[in-house]
């Protein structure tokens, strides 16, 4: 079957990878993915809570938890590619 199909342009796979990858970058996928991971977490340590009340105190914990070090993830790697790409621009001239 692999004879049948018929590769795409070198164009059309570029900005079909280029979407896929801006969207897995973007900020909103990460809380919506951090929003699944605090309800898989959740569930799984389900056994330990006691209440309903301490289910929702968990899962909001899980979640402000991964939203901030995504936060403070994505500052330290802004801050650290723009000063390479500062210091190679330098470099270059």
């Amino acid at each position: 079957m692999r004879f049948r199909f018929k590769r795409g342009l070198e164009e059309e796979l570029q900005t079909d990878l280029k979407t896929v990858q801006d969207t897995l970058q973007s900020g909103y996928f990460m809380l919506i993915d951090l929003f699944f991971w605090a309800l898989l977490l959740t569930v799984f340590t389900k056994p330990v809570h006691h209440s309903i009340q301490w289910i929702i105190i968990v899962f909001f914990g899980y979640y402000i938890m991964g939203v901030c070090l995504f936060l403070l993830l994505r500052a330290l790697f802004k801050v650290s590619f723009s000063t390479k790409k500062i210091t190679t621009e330098r470099e270059q001239e």
